[in-house]
This record gives C-alpha cells, sequence and structure tokens, in this order.
C-alpha cells in the first residue's frame, strides 16, 4: 500500500519516512501540481509585498500552532525549513492544528487551519497541506449545513460546493502526493466560494427570523467631525432604522467639543457607540486618567447608547496595564449608566506574540469578574493584518463560546490599504480598490448576522471617506442594500 493514513486521516506523503521525534514535515502544492519550495511556500503565508514572491522577502509571520477546539496558540512564528521542506516541532503536551494564512483563487487570502479532522497533530508526521486543509475545510462546512438546517442553498453556492466535493474525491481516489494537492488547492478555491455565500446568505435571513435584542446593528465609524452634518446624514440614509455611529473621540479633546455632533446623530435616528480611547492612544493612559477620562464622556453624554471601554485591547502596542484599565472602566460605566458596555478586541492568531494572541488574551486578561460587567464583545478585524475568510465560523463561534453571556459583534472593520503597494488579500484580484472593498463589507456585514446572540456590527472604519458620495456611493450602496433586505 502506497500511501498510509494514520492519526485520524492524516496524509503520509508515500515514499518518505515521517521522521523522528515530533517534527511535522509540511508539503504544499499549486492548483497545477507543482510544489512548493521551502522558501516559496513561506513567501505564499508571509507575504505583504506584490515582489515578495520573487525575492523571497517577507513582512510578518502569521503562523500559529493553536488547541484545535479552542484556538488558543501554544506556539506562534512555528515554521522552519529543514531538508527542504517547511515544517514545525509539535511542543509538547496536547495535540496542535496549524493555522495559517493561505491564499485561493477565488476569495483571496483566508485562515486555514489544518486540524488532522479536528483531533489535532500528535507526532512527527508529512502532511499534503493544501489536500488535509480542503479535507478538514470542508468538514467544518459540513458542520456549518448540519447546523442550519433551514439554509436554503442558493444555486452559487449549490455549485461551489458540488465542484469542491468532486475535486476531493478525485485527490481521494490516487495515492500520487502531487495530484492530491492540486486537487486540494481547487477544492479550497471552490470551498472558500461556497463558506462566503452560506455565510452572507444566511446571515440575512436569519437576522430577518431572529432579530437580535434591539436589532441589528449595521455600524460605521466617525474618527473626525469635520463635515459631520453630510456624513451623519449619510450614515442615517443608508443604515436607518438600524444605523449606529461609533464616534472616535479625540485625545485631548472635551466632551463640549462634540455636543453637537452627538445631538445630530440623535435627531437622524442614530444610536451612538461612544469611544473616548481608541487603541492607538491607550498606552498614553494610567489607570486613573484611563478611567476619568470616560466619566467625563459618560457624564457628559448620558443619551450615548453603548461605550467602547476598551478597542483592540490584546493588541501589543497598547502597552501595560490595559487589562487593568479596562477592567476599572467596564465596573464603572456599568454602574454609572444605562448604555451597553462593549470590549472590542485585535482578531490576531499568529502575528504577534502567544500572549498576544486573541483567545490567549482573554483567557488570561478577562476573569468573570470583568465579564459580569459586559453586554458585547466584538472583533477588530483588517483583512491585510490576519484574514478570516474559511476561518470565519470557527472563530466566530470560539468567539461565542468564551462569552456566552454576551452579545457578540464584528468591532471595527476595513480593506484598509488595497491597492498597487499591496498582493490581492481578499475578494477581486483586478480592482482591489473598489470592488475588493465592496465584496468585504457585503461579506461581513451579512456573515456576523448569521449567530445567536450576535448584533452585527462591522463598523467601516474609513466611512467618512470611503462612503461618501459621489466615489463612494458603490460601497455605501452595500449597506443601504442589507438595510433594505432586513427591512423586506
Amino acid at each position: 500500500m502506497l500511501a498510509a493514513v494514520v492519526a485520524a486521516n492524516v496524509v503520509v506523503v508515500p515514499g518518505t519516512s515521517s521522521g523522528a521525534g515530533n517534527r511535522v514535515k509540511l508539503r504544499f502544492f499549486r492548483s497545477d501540481g507543482s510544489e512548493y519550495s521551502a522558501a516559496e511556500a513561506r513567501s505564499v503565508i508571509e507575504c505583504r509585498s506584490p515582489t515578495c514572491t520573487t525575492t523571497g522577502k517577507s513582512g510578518w509571520t502569521n503562523d500559529a500552532l493553536v488547541d484545535p477546539q479552542t484556538l488558543r496558540a501554544r506556539k506562534v512564528h512555528s515554521l522552519t525549513a529543514v531538508g527542504g521542506f517547511l515544517g514545525f516541532n509539535r511542543p509538547a503536551g496536547a495535540p496542535v492544528a496549524l493555522a495559517i494564512d493561505w491564499p485561493t483563487s477565488t476569495r483571496g487570502y483566508s485562515l486555514l487551519v489544518i486540524d488532522n479532522a479536528g483531533a489535532g497533530f500528535v507526532g512527527a508526521t508529512t502532511v499534503n497541506v493544501t489536500y488535509q486543509g480542503a479535507r478538514d475545510a470542508q468538514r467544518r462546512l459540513d458542520a456549518m449545513l448540519a447546523a442550519r438546517p433551514d439554509y436554503a442553498r442558493s444555486p452559487v453556492f449549490a455549485s461551489a460546493y458540488d465542484a469542491a466535493s468532486a475535486h476531493i474525491a478525485l485527490a481521494a481516489s490516487t495515492t500520487d502526493e502531487s495530484t492530491r494537492g492540486a486537487q486540494g488547492q481547487l477544492a479550497l478555491d471552490q470551498l472558500a466560494v461556497a463558506t462566503d455565500a452560506l455565510l452572507a446568505e444566511y446571515g440575512v435571513s436569519y437576522a430577518r427570523a431572529h432579530p437580535p435584542v434591539g436589532g441589528p446593528w449595521l455600524g460605521v465609524t466617525v474618527d473626525r467631525i469635520a463635515g459631520s452634518p453630510g456624513t451623519l446624514d449619510q450614515a442615517a440614509a443608508i443604515a436607518a432604522p438600524y444605523g449606529w455611529v461609533r464616534i472616535v473621540f479625540d485625545p485631548q479633546t472635551p466632551p463640549s467639543y462634540y455636543a453637537s455632533v452627538v445631538a445630530e446623530a440623535k435627531s437622524r435616528g442614530l444610536k451612538i457607540l461612544g469611544e473616548p480611547i481608541d487603541s492607538s492612544d491607550a498606552k498614553h493612559y494610567t489607570v486613573s486618567t484611563y478611567l476619568a477620562r470616560f466619566r467625563q464622556y459618560v457624564q457628559a453624554f448620558p443619551q450615548i447608547d453603548a461605550w467602547e471601554v476598551g478597542n483592540e485591547v490584546n493588541g501589543s502596542w497598547l502597552g501595560r496595564n490595559i487589562a487593568d484599565k479596562v477592567a476599572a472602566t467596564a465596573e464603572w460605566v456599568d454602574a454609572n449608566s444605562n448604555a451597553l458596555v462593549v470590549l472590542t478586541f485585535f482578531w490576531e492568531l499568529g502575528g504577534g506574540s502567544r500572549a498576544h494572541a486573541v483567545f490567549n488574551w482573554i483567557d488570561a486578561k478577562v476573569p468573570a469578574s470583568v465579564r459580569s460587567h459586559l453586554d458585547v464583545v466584538a472583533l477588530s478585524t483588517y483583512v491585510e493584518d490576519d484574514p478570516l475568510g474559511l476561518g470565519f465560523d470557527q472563530v466566530y463561534r470560539t468567539l461565542h463560546d468564551e462569552f456566552p453571556d454576551q452579545q457578540i459583534a464584528v468591532g471595527e472593520l476595513d480593506y484598509w490599504s488595497a491597492g498597487t503597494t499591496q498582493v490581492w488579500w481578499a475578494m477581486s484580484p483586478n480592482d482591489p480598490t473598489g470592488a475588493a472593498r465592496r465584496a468585504v463589507a457585503r461579506q461581513y456585514y451579512r456573515a456576523a448576522l448569521g449567530y445567536d446572540r450576535s448584533v452585527g456590527g462591522c463598523f467601516w472604519w474609513y466611512f467618512a471617506t470611503e462612503m461618501q458620495p459621489p466615489s463612494g456611493s458603490a460601497l455605501a450602496a452595500v449597506v443601504a442594500d442589507l438595510r433594505d433586505e432586513l427591512s423586506a
């Protein structure tokens, strides 16, 4: 028998040794069956520049070894080259899954979690990544379907799902690893389409049948007040009656400066999420001054509907004691305001340090005493930093499991540096600044609504510049179309 199946169906390449110890060797294949070298595979995973595939120059590493169930990182920046192949040395203890950013030809980069049919990797082996990754992604998609028995499969979903299944069946029928790898990559291309279609389509139908308490949130962010009446008019025009505006209050600026903006937003029927301290400024505050600024704003604006007591709090740039700042502020706002208390995390799994990986940080820094004061938890995500894609459902459900008593949301969202200086990260290779942004917005605004206790959110960061007419009309129409679908 040329191919062996071990450890819950991990594919071991024929004619090779699985190695000794805990070394897991990885093989990556293109859709034409050619195999990536170690340098090429690393460049694909880490690429942050159009020239990275030819020069080998990489940006930052996003790979992580994670717990297959909780997604807590066991080790980050784990990939090393040995004998011409990328691989990793499994840390001692429980099984691990490999999480990487990997491209598809249809929807750009995705979070790809290769978890060996959910069992994780427990010993030395060789893994055909594109084939095993496709099998794991299809297994998760089947679980998503099982959890949504009322999902009406669209032609787009059905076509992509059937194509992916055919590729995986062909791969399973052969022992040739290049064929398996090629068919696995082709399956991933189709699984990305099918997964996105299911999440976006189901999100709308679920929210209509099961509207979240208080109604869905169609959010935008206003981080400057110049021209605010026109900006607020646009927000109300595209999102009312579900419109939320997230106002970022500039540092060293008193509440009086924003009094007219708050009043104007409320007069237009918009709900407000107030953010007195952005993640970029949090390190400049002590625990006492952080709390004092929130006290100042909460007392000035009792009409504000929700307060973001921490923004992207697990980010490494927030400095020391951010958990203490959040704890003190969440308790005070909960006790002294009728507004919702919102805490936002930065979606990061393997890009920084293990301590800052989002589910590690939550486990270590958000005890029950803090959670009891939270009403909504959110994930801030930018496609270029750490894409979700195929991993959206797994990540969102893990957040749901971490906070069973809170509502959940997507916080900040944008495709902020799409263009000629970037590789194709999401959705549209031919129009990265136009069609790609529209596709990102369409996907996330809809997908975030398809879960119990999810309010949606998606507070588009560059709303004031990217959704204003005339140049931003097409992007704004993405939100308006969703509003109309929810109201139908």
